[in-house]
């Protein structure tokens, strides 16, 4: 504690290092979705650009027109509802400017509803005023920095995918991946959106594939943005 400059650099060196050991061993497959375009992700690449949802400037729709049955009742939960107040981190505000298109708070959910017509959607935001009740949706209020936050927003909760589109920082997306491990159903995801650094993804993926009953893959959508896809097989609480 004399020293605090040395955990600063043991903290930014961590992860660097880490990566280097595990080149000798292996790397997680990074999956190549850029061409599998079909009839449904378009569907819902159009159900994205009606209700102002910026997943479609990703390419998302591939995956999620794959992972999400319409014929089916599904949970379905997404961190990170699309704020659109400039003093919050990871706002929308300045999509709009970047990328002439108006996002819309809530949008993706209310395109996945659409998509989804049997199935219950549940979101989550750190801004307050992004919060809405709509029909087979609810949403709440979580930190995801705060581990008690996060804990209350899952407790008592299970779901066939979850979907963090939220901070985007590294260390929300590990505190919200360790409390969904616990709340996925088997056959259910887990989504962790917008990684664009996937080195750190490589280190986390050596631990979170060895996880008996659990399936990872890194996607690639050739955006210059990936998705860490965790799939739980047969994991079950508390293993």
């Amino acid at each position: 504690m004399d020293h605090p400059q040395f955990w600063i650099h043991g903290a930014s060196t961590f992860i660097p290092g880490m990566l280097k050991l595990i080149k000798h061993v292996s790397l997680p497959q990074l999956v190549d979705m850029t061409e599998l375009h079909t009839k449904e992700s378009d569907n819902l690449k159009e159900l994205f650009v009606k209700h102002g949802s910026d997943k479609h400037f990703h390419n998302y729709q591939i995956l999620y027109s794959q992972i999400m049955d319409p014929s089916k009742e599904m949970s379905i939960m997404e961190i990170g509802l699309g704020s659109r107040n400039p003093s919050m981190p990871s706002s929308m505000y300045y999509y709009e400017q970047d990328k002439n298109f108006i996002n819309t708070t809530g949008g993706c959910l209310r395109s996945f509803r659409e998509y989804c017509p049997l199935s219950k959607f549940y979101g989550a935001d750190v801004d307050r005023e992004s919060l809405f009740t709509e029909d087979r949706i609810e949403t709440f209020f979580v930190d995801q920095l705060d581990e008690k936050s996060l804990k209350d927003l899952f407790e008592g909760r299970m779901f066939d995918v979850i979907i963090d589109d939220g901070l985007h920082h590294i260390g929300s997306n590990m505190n919200t991946l360790l409390e969904a491990l616990d709340h996925v159903n088997i056959g259910g995801y887990i989504i962790i959106e917008d990684i664009v650094i996937a080195d750190n993804w490589h280190v986390i993926d050596f631990v979170v594939s060895r996880i008996p009953g659990l399936e990872t893959k890194l996607v690639n959508f050739g955006t210059g943005a990936c998705i860490y896809l965790v799939k739980n097989v047969s994991y079950q609480r508390g293993m």
